[in-house]
């Protein structure tokens, strides 16, 4: 399955050698050859405008350019490109497993980390893989966040900045196509209504794809796609001191869904259609369908006083989705299902933030978000089945599940974080934040409502980093912080409401970050250790009886520890080098009595399910330049991921992946032409496994992976 781990990283290694010894242009460069050193980068993460290598954390950050230097286009490739995190999306869209130093997404639950778009804190998680156009800038924070950003950022915090309305009128377009009829259009254009005063800016995108993935029970493609979305923001600077910042965005997205595969020999269902024995050949028969519709609005307030700066920032978020799919993922008509999610939430944040040049710096800030979210279950069968019959030609569906919950979460919090300076090379941090959520939630099952159920969890998330720089060019840092993610109750169980405690961490954390031959060479590394209580896992389960039951459940502590490392090198005018590598050691010490199981198991001692062991990332880019005015870009991304287990008994895995993409650029005054080729050597893995065992399907299945995918692009300023 995996591509060997040699041939793809000698091809990685072949390029740089390559590039290294080209020979330089005989013509005019269009490089800065006297421009050598790397890019600085400012970032927000710590709620102020920072350089990136002055910060006492584990930072990984893509600027504009870098983010079109690589063709990032969602999450998904800036994480693919940043050791330690991964993202793995299956089921339908928005519905993803992210990883951070082996702290996971907690399916129907709590996402691992705080996702921040322009200042707003989103109340739905399936937001997070959006499309992404128009950025100034991703901030991947890793390590518990929660004295700054709150619940969830228990594994860290990812920042998206949207790009910000200009003064003088600017646009963009591009235009992109690939193979599958997958086709792009992005369009941007800004400029000001009134001069330094009222500025604006509105972005769109859309995206059409007939995919790649063929389902070859219904002779279609399975993976197709349907987006579009724009965004449109107003920047008013009323006074020298007063400025009002609005933000408003529509997104609209169908997608092909559940198209999961089976993996192995299904059981026997009875006369029915025969069950493509290829490993991995999508072959339900009903085709499944997600759409999902986000709104957002926000409004930001900065008001400068002699203090320092008070911020607000207002938010409503709308978003709508359904999914129709099949339960059985066969040729034969079993079981089908259908979700629908409704989720609106009103989001209010107030900062005030002292001035950035004083010995002392601090900010103390209130927050408040209020969260409606409905969620409809309904699962039908084939009632010909009890025949025997499972030719979809004649199937007769009945419901066998009809379920909704209507839940309320109800956060507040308040925090603070001081920075000061103790000696002139020595920087103490210290942060707390103190959450409450309460979660309130009504059970239906077949139209006969249960009793309101509540619960309210709360936690003081403190923060201390000590930074001492060595020189001008080396920091190092040692950092004590604590995480906590919220409990909360299962989906409905025609047995019983079951219900999760909330889970706590402690991460210790030493690193550094340096900088070395005038700015040439950065290199930044981190060492952590995470003492896990109560950690939430999710089971698919038929332990229940009667098919399976989806349950969060509680174990009673995990160990975690591991690195990051991270190398930028600009050795010339022309060669950019960017390399990453991380390592997590993990194992659950106790599950405690919590679990119950369909078979009899020891899970103490095993390794955490979803977390893969080891990362890696290589990108290496060089610009040849052709002309006064034109350059030739060439540039390979070589990912890695480790051994993955899927479940608590560790008995199915995904082994160790390499990916490799390329990408080959003419870039002359305001035109952009790319050729690009994702997946080069197709190789092929799952993003998500279910035993078989545990879940009660008629087999094990999986999400198959996305296959080569290959196009041009064009943009153009103006």
């Amino acid at each position: 399955m995996a591509t060997n781990f040699s041939k793809t990283l000698a091809t990685a290694i072949a390029t740089t050698a390559l590039a290294g010894i080209l020979p330089p242009a005989t013509a005019a460069a269009a490089v800065d050859v006297n421009d050598t050193a790397l890019e600085e980068v400012t970032v927000t993460a710590r709620r102020r405008e920072e350089k990136l290598e002055d910060i006492p954390d584990a930072i990984t950050a893509f600027s504009s350019r870098a983010i079109e230097d690589a063709g990032i286009g969602s999450i998904d490739d800036a994480l693919a490109l940043t050791p330690n995190i991964d993202i793995r999306n299956d089921q339908q869209p928005g519905v993803f497993t992210m990883t951070v130093r082996g702290v996971s997404t907690v399916r129907n639950g709590q996402p691992p980390v705080a996702f921040v778009v322009d200042g707003v804190t989103l109340p739905s998680s399936n937001a997070i893989t959006q499309d992404l156009f128009d950025i100034e800038r991703i901030e991947i924070l890793k390590g518990p966040q929660g004295a700054l950003y709150g619940r969830n950022s228990i594994g860290g915090a990812i920042n998206i900045i949207t790009r910000q309305p200009s003064n003088e009128a600017e646009g963009k377009i591009s235009l992109s196509a690939a193979r599958g009829d997958d086709y792009t259009f992005k369009g941007v254009f800004s400029g000001p209504i009134s001069k330094d005063t009222l500025l604006f800016r509105v972005s769109a995108f859309y995206h059409d794809k007939d995919g790649l993935l063929q389902n070859v029970t219904l002779h279609r493609k399975a993976d197709w796609e349907e987006t579009s979305a724009i965004r449109g923001k107003l920047l008013w600077h009323a006074s020298d001191t007063l400025s009002l910042d609005f933000r408003a965005s529509y997104n609209d997205s169908d997608q092909g869904s559940a198209y999961y595969v089976p993996l192995g020999i299904a059981i026997p269902l009875g006369p029915a259609l025969p069950l493509n024995t290829e490993t991995g050949t999508i072959q339900g028969d009903y085709p499944g369908v997600g759409k999902v519709t986000m709104k957002d609005y926000s409004l930001k307030i900065d008001k400068d006083t002699d203090q320092g700066r008070i911020t607000s920032i207002t938010s409503y978020n709308d978003l709508k989705e359904t999914n129709d799919q099949e339960i059985d993922w066969t040729p034969s008509s079993f079981l089908e299902g259908h979700l629908l999610t409704d989720v609106e939430g009103f989001t209010q944040e107030v900062r005030f933030t002292s001035p950035a040049e004083k010995r002392l710096r601090w900010f103390v800030g209130a927050f408040y978000q209020d969260i409606d979210r409905i969620r409809g279950l309904g699962a039908l069968i084939n009632a010909t089945s009890f025949s025997g019959i499972l030719d979809p030609a004649q199937k007769f569906l009945v419901p066998v599940a009809q379920e909704t919950l209507d839940q309320n979460w109800m956060s507040y919090a308040f925090f603070g974080q001081l920075n000061y300076d103790i000696l002139q090379n020595l920087e103490l941090t210290l942060a707390l934040r103190f959450d409450e959520f309460t979660t309130k939630e009504t059970q239906t099952i077949f139209g006969v409502a249960g009793p309101r159920l509540k619960r309210t969890f709360n936690d003081w998330q403190p923060k201390l980093s000590l930074a001492y720089r060595w020189t001008d060019d080396f920091m190092s840092y040692l950092t004590v912080s604590r995480g906590w993610r919220p409990g909360g109750f299962d989906l409905p169980n025609i047995l019983n409401i079951t219900e999760y405690d909330q889970e706590t961490l402690w991460n210790y954390e030493l690193g550094f970050k340096s900088s070395w031959l005038n700015n040439h060479l950065q290199i930044n590394a981190a060492g952590y250790i995470i003492d896990y209580d109560k950690q939430q896992f999710f089971l698919l389960t038929s332990n229940a009886g009667g098919g399976p039951v989806q349950l969060l459940v509680n174990g009673r502590k995990s160990k975690i520890k591991g690195m990051d490392f991270e190398l930028i090198a600009r050795p010339t005018p022309r060669l950019d080098l960017i390399a990453g590598f991380g390592l997590v050691d993990h194992k659950l010490v106790s599950i405690g009595s919590e679990i119950t199981t369909p078979f009899p198991l020891t899970l103490s001692g095993n390794k955490l399910p979803n977390t893969a062991d080891s990362s890696a990332n290589l990108s290496v880019q060089y610009t040849l330049p052709v002309s006064d005015s034109s350059n030739l870009i060439g540039r390979v991304d070589y990912s890695r991921l480790g051994k993955t287990y899927w479940t608590l008994d560790n008995v199915m895995s995904e082994s160790p992946y390499d990916l490799v993409n390329l990408r080959l650029s003419l870039e002359r005054n305001r035109w952009k032409l790319t050729a690009f080729v994702e997946n080069l050597f197709n190789e092929k893995y799952y993003t998500q496994v279910f035993d078989q065992r545990w879940s009660g399907f008629v087999t094990d299945t999986g999400w198959p992976s996305r296959p080569r995918l290959y196009g041009v692009a064009l943009s153009m300023d103006f």
